[in-house]
């Protein structure tokens, strides 16, 4: 099982993701933060480039 696919979204002060594998299970997650949006936005996107490719249930190695 590997990432294949990371889609991020921001509303308002929150952010959620939804990760989806090469076997095409999915996994939801959210966070918030209290400023910089467009910040938090780059973040969420440098992480999923580096996440993409992993096992998801190998946290450790993430």
């Amino acid at each position: 099982m590997r990432i294949e696919q990371i889609e991020t979204f921001v509303a308002d002060r929150f952010f959620f993701l939804r990760l989806t594998t090469d076997d095409d299970a999915q996994g939801v997650g959210e966070g918030t933060f209290w400023s910089f949006p467009r910040a938090a936005g780059s973040v969420m996107n440098s992480y999923s480039d580096m996440l993409l490719g992993h096992d998801p249930m190998r946290i450790e190695c993430i």
